[in-house]
Formats: structure tokens, sequence, C-alpha cells
């Protein structure tokens, strides 16, 4: 726990310990690569409309991006899905929201599976 800097005292209170530790990692952390690896990120070719959300989420969690977040959560999703007709419909509202995005998504692949079972 040296890399911690903490003394014996320090090491007995678990909170204590559990913010220097978290404050350690937040350190580690690659802010450039990991957004670079978030602005990249495309839905797959077999990956549901749930799981790419899912993994967005989880990936710009730890991102920074303050008053941003919601925004560029929402075009990552419409530039990032995989069905380029929908993106460009998405494209079309001026005042799309990261909800209505998601919801877009999400009732589309549910209509295109009802459609082709």
């Amino acid at each position: 726990m040296s890399a911690l800097h903490l003394s014996d005292d320090e090491l007995k209170v678990y909170a204590t310990v559990a913010a220097r530790f978290e404050a350690h990692l937040v350190v580690r952390r690659n802010i450039v690569f990991e957004r670079s690896q978030f602005n990249n990120r495309d839905q797959g070719k077999d990956e549901s409309a749930e799981a790419y959300i899912t993994t967005l989420y989880s990936m710009v969690h730890h991102l920074c991006f303050g008053k941003l977040h919601d925004e560029l959560l929402r075009y990552r999703i419409v530039v990032g899905i995989k069905d380029k007709n929908l993106s460009e419909k998405l494209q079309m509202y001026p005042e799309l929201t990261l909800k209505k995005a998601v919801d877009l998504f999400r009732q589309s692949e549910v209509v295109k599976r009802q459609n082709h079972p």
C-alpha cells in the first residue's frame, strides 16, 4: 500500500483507503485513449441496439464530458448505428434528445424483428 501513501492509521479507515485508491485509478486512466475509443465505437454487425447502448453508457461513464455527456452520447448513437437509413432520419430532427434517439433506435429494432422473424 505504499503507492497510496497512507499512514498505518489511515489504512484502518475503509473510506480513506477507498477514496485514495479511486484517486489513484483516475490518475492512471488515459482519457485521450478512452475518448478516442468512445468516438470510434460503432454498433457491431450482430450487436443489438440494447447491447450497443449499454456499451456506450458504460464507456462514457468515466470520460469527464460534463455538460456534454448526453449530447456526445446522442451523437455517438446517431452516427454509430449500423442502420444508416435510421441514422439519416435521426439527423433530420434538430431537437433530437438522447432519450428520443434511444427510444427510436430501440423501436426500430423491435419493428425489424417483428417484420423479419
